[in-house]
């Protein structure tokens, strides 16, 4: 017994290109959004390199600029201390008489 395969279509001529355009449309608007959806993760993971590369160039700059912001924070912090020092011996000194300090036992 040979069994035969037909195919039936119930559909009208003019509804059955309609399911076949859908479809098509379906397939070509998947595959756009798939290549748009592509380019955009594509640019972004360039973005993202070009991003870590800048960033280990300015890393390196710090390090490169570190012991100079040492030096001048040191220099900084002494000069606050000489300036208070100074402020103290100033202190000291001003108040004191010409003629000598007054001594009331005489």
């Amino acid at each position: 017994m040979s069994s035969l395969n037909y195919k039936t279509n119930f559909l009208p001529l003019e509804l059955q290109g309609i399911a076949l355009h859908k479809y098509r449309c379906l397939a070509v608007g998947t595959v756009l959004l798939a290549v748009v959806f592509l380019c955009s993760c594509w640019m972004l993971s360039g973005r993202c390199a070009s991003l870590k590369s800048e960033l280990v160039i300015v890393q390196k700059e710090i390090q490169d600029r570190a012991p100079a912001y040492k030096n001048a924070a040191l220099i900084k912090k002494r000069n606050v201390q000489q300036q208070k020092g100074s402020a103290r011996n100033t202190q000291r000194s001003s108040p004191v008489d010409r003629n000598g300090p007054r001594c009331s036992l005489i």
